[in-house]
This record gives structure tokens, sequence and C-alpha cells, in this order.
């Protein structure tokens, strides 16, 4: 039935099953409230807590997941191996129920990232790390995310190969130019996820020069490099060493913002690339190079710093 794309049902999946339908409610809340919640399947507690969700018992939905999230804290390595999986298996259910149970779900399973020193165990913390992740971006739930990537900031200094991999993974980097439409779209609602593009400062940033050398009106200038100045200081260091020494094509993509959050840099750096740019126009014009949208480089640059200086 597998081959034909039919879900079948293990024997002990389905023993699991008819034990737990046979067990009383209040031994089955008395063992999810427990420590030892980390022994019912998945699937149990997935359907008891949707059931409680379903009937309007939310505090009592809350508890138990929050109780199974602190299993990834215990002292057993059965016990945790098992309540990562089912955090991983779960993370849809956790991100159903609130940004907050989210967060808590990611801070237990985050920290054991550092301390986890069984392979096996950190394989499985890692999938149930960036699945809550993953399931934090699909629903938006941006304290979370920031909290995610404020996690892995620690990991890296420790184990930078893994954080590396799990950022990756986690596929929030990828998103970051739908982040920044929704950011410039309803600057009100977007508090947290400015916090997470703070996570992301070069991404961002490079997003959002972009996006300024498409803005039409001054309006909409301003509202880009307003949120880019929110981005705080690392980004705009990013923007300053980019225009100063870095590739001539993302160079010449920033320099109009920091024109405007930055003239004094600008009128340092610029005049010292405008060779490159005029040689990169000069190559593209010959037909040596003719990379989409760049045969105008030096005069698109000067165009920014001409009209910034007036401003």
């Amino acid at each position: 039935m597998a081959e034909a794309g039919i879900l079948a049902e293990s024997h002990r999946e389905m023993l699991d099953r008819v034990f737990w339908a046979s067990v009383p409610e209040s031994a089955k809340r008395e063992v999810l409230l427990s420590e030892e919640a980390w022994c019912i399947p998945p699937k149990n507690v997935q359907s008891y807590v949707a059931e409680l969700l379903k009937q309007g018992e939310n505090a009592d939905a809350v508890s138990i997941l929050q109780n199974y999230a602190s299993c990834a804290d215990n002292e057993e390595p059965d016990a945790r191996k098992r309540a990562a999986t089912g955090l991983s298996e779960m993370a849809g259910l956790y991100a159903q129920a609130g940004p907050r149970l989210l967060q808590d779900a990611l801070r237990h399973i985050g920290l054991r990232l550092s301390v986890e020193q069984d392979q096996d165990l950190q394989s499985l913390v890692s999938a149930a790390f960036v699945r809550l992740s993953q399931e934090a971006a699909t629903h938006r739930h941006y304290a979370a995310m920031s909290q995610a990537l404020n996690l892995l900031d620690g990991v890296e200094s420790q184990r930078p190969g893994i954080a590396k991999t799990l950022r990756t993974k986690m596929g929030i980097e990828e998103r970051v130019p739908e982040f920044v439409e929704e950011a410039l779209r309803a600057r009100g609602l977007a508090a947290g996820l400015t916090g997470v593009l703070k996570h992301l400062p070069q991404t961002a940033m490079e997003q959002l020069s972009t996006r300024f050398n498409r803005c039409q009106f001054r309006s909409d200038l301003e509202n880009v490099a307003s949120l880019a100045l929110e981005l705080g200081e690392e980004a705009l260091q990013y923007l300053r060493d980019t225009v100063r020494g870095g590739p001539v094509a993302e160079a010449a993509d920033m320099v109009g913002l920091l024109t405007r959050l930055d003239i004094q840099a600008a009128e340092v750096f610029l005049p010292g690339r405008m060779k490159d740019f005029h040689e990169r126009r000069r190559t593209a014009s010959s037909g040596k190079s003719r990379p989409a949208a760049r045969t105008g480089v030096a005069a698109c640059c000067w165009l920014c710093w001409t009209t910034w200086i007036r401003w």
C-alpha cells in the first residue's frame, strides 16, 4: 500500500491507539501533565490536545503542550529522544496553539542544541528546531522567528558548522524579500518582523537597496529608508563597506540608499569608486559583458549622487 501512496497504520501504532482509547480521561490528563508525558506517542498527544482546543479548553491544552516541551530537558536520553521526535511531529500544532507556545518549545529545544553531546540525539534535536522554526515563519509568528535566530546565534559561537547548516534548512533567509515587502506595507504591524530582519542584516539591506532603487515616489523612498535605518548599525555598516570596497554591481545597487542614510560616508567613498563604475559601464557597452540591468551603472550612480547631494 505504501507503494500506491496509501499510508498504512503499523501494528504497533494500532495497538497504541486502541490502548489510548481505553484509558480514562482523568488518567490521560494526569500522564500528559506529568514528567512521563514523553512516553505517550505524539499522535495520541496531538489528537487529545486537538480535541481540547475544539472544546474550548485552551488552558488545559496549553498546559499539556508546555509540559511536553519541557520533556526535551529530561535527564534520560531516551526521554529527550522521544520528546524531540514528538516536538518535530507536532510543530504545526504548537504553531496553531499560539506564538507563546511555539516560543516555549523553541526555547527548550534550542537550548539543547548547544549542550547535547549524543550525535543521534543532536540530529533529532536539530530536526525539531528546524521544523518549529519553519512553522514560525509559515504562521508569521515573528517573535518566535526572532527567538529562533537568537538561539542560533548562541549555537554559532560554540558549534558554527551546525548553526550554518540549520540556518540554511530553516529557510528564513530565503523569505527575506517577502518579509521586507510585508514590513513596508504595514509598518505599524511589523515591529516583530523588524526584529527578525535585524538578525539578517546583509540579506535585508541588499533587498532594501533593490527596493529603494525601484521607488517612483518620495514617500516610498522615505518608507524604505526608514525601515533600513531601523535595522541598526550592523546593517548600515554593511552598506558602507559594500559601497566602499565591495563588488561593483553590489556597490552600485547600494549607493542610492547609502546617500539617503549616511551622506558623509557617501561623500568619502563614492568618488573613489567612480572609476570602477565607469569601467564596468564601458566593458558592458563594448559587448564584453552584458549582465541584466547593469549597463547604466555609472550613470545611475552619478544620478543618485547628484540627486541626494541637492537634498
